[in-house]
């Protein structure tokens, strides 16, 4: 008998401590509300459970605290999905299990460890959110080795291939590559097409561009893209257009066709005298862009110089062109040129 008490008890703690763990996850309505588990245990099942619950037609808040994440993440099933992020998610220090189990993506054979996805989906991160890849470690783990698969990126927005309709304001970057469209057309199998994207109210320190277009001269298009009310601080070189990105062949062969580009409301400096680098292909050039209120300057005084080749409607673009952009034009600058 009491051997039966005793195993009652547990199962009433176990019970218990069950529904404690659980109470991190709470819906109410069509809203997912998650906090971190007090215990600094993986936070990463009830977060995935948030968006299955909640991830069409509702709403996923992460409150403030931080969020171990121990597990790879695909909530890319989203539709009409509001996401908050108020605190930090902490990705765990197990640099094997990230290397083994990332998911691939289509772009150049990267991987992720969150692939986040769907139709009609918001992410707010209200100037709290922060994404912590625990940094060090890698850096650590890639000491004197350059380019390697799995390293630490700084927090860029790319829009990749077959990316549309897509806002992004109330940004802040620090030595990264900031807002961009690319890299696309690698695949010489595959049109990428990227069209429909708002950039707004982006400020970018010390990066090396800042509102650019990057792609191969494979197929696709780069269609209705604007870059507005952006502030650049100490950009290499802020504005960068090109149709053969690293060095890659197609400079003036390529037909991925760039149109539609429009940069407003634009102050800042340049680390050097080139403030645009535009080199568009012409086989395929570039139509409809238009600059309107766009003030750079070198930091070291001076006028700066505005790099310009193959743009269709030039005379009319309000791009003040000061001489032409050279193919293979190189996406950072390491002096006045």
């Amino acid at each position: 008998m009491q051997t039966l008490k005793s195993t009652s008890r547990a199962r009433i703690l176990l019970a218990i401590f069950s529904a404690s763990a659980l109470a991190a996850l709470n819906k109410t309505g069509s809203t997912c509300t998650v906090t971190p588990l007090a215990t600094g245990a993986d936070d990463t099942p009830q977060i995935l459970d948030a968006f299955k619950q909640c991830g069409r037609d509702g709403k996923v808040v992460l409150t403030e605290g931080l969020f171990n994440i121990g597990q790879v993440m695909r909530t890319t099933d989203l539709n009409n999905c509001d996401i908050e992020i108020h605190g930090t998610l902490k990705w765990s220090s197990d640099i094997q299990y990230w290397l083994r189990n990332s998911i691939s993506v289509t772009y150049a054979g990267r991987s992720t460890a969150w692939q986040l996805g769907g139709v009609n989906i918001s992410l707010r991160g209200f100037g709290k959110a922060l994404f912590d890849g625990n940094g060090q470690l890698w850096y650590d783990q890639n000491r004197n080795q350059g380019n390697q698969n799995g390293r630490p990126i700084s927090l860029t927005l790319c829009m990749k291939g077959n990316s549309s309709n897509v806002h992004v304001s109330n940004v802040v970057c620090h030595e990264s590559g900031a807002m961009c469209i690319g890299s696309i057309g690698s695949n010489p199998s595959q049109a990428d097409i990227v069209e429909n994207v708002y950039y707004d109210n982006v400020t970018a320190y010390h990066s090396s561009n800042a509102a650019w277009i990057k792609t191969y001269s494979g197929q696709g298009r780069v269609r209705n893209v604007t870059f507005a009310n952006m502030r650049f601080d100490n950009v290499n070189q802020p504005i960068y257009i090109t149709p053969c990105i690293y060095g890659s062949s197609g400079c003036d062969s390529s037909r991925l066709s760039i149109e539609d580009i429009r940069w407003v409301n634009i102050t800042g400096t340049s680390r050097y005298n080139v403030a645009a680098g535009i080199h568009c292909s012409a086989a395929a050039p570039c139509k409809n862009l238009s600059m309107e209120n766009v003030n750079i300057t070198p930091m070291k005084g001076g006028t700066a110089k505005w790099l310009c080749s193959n743009i269709q409607n030039q005379q009319s673009s309000g791009i003040p062109c000061t001489e032409s952009c050279p193919a293979n034009w190189p996406q950072q600058l390491d002096g006045d040129r």
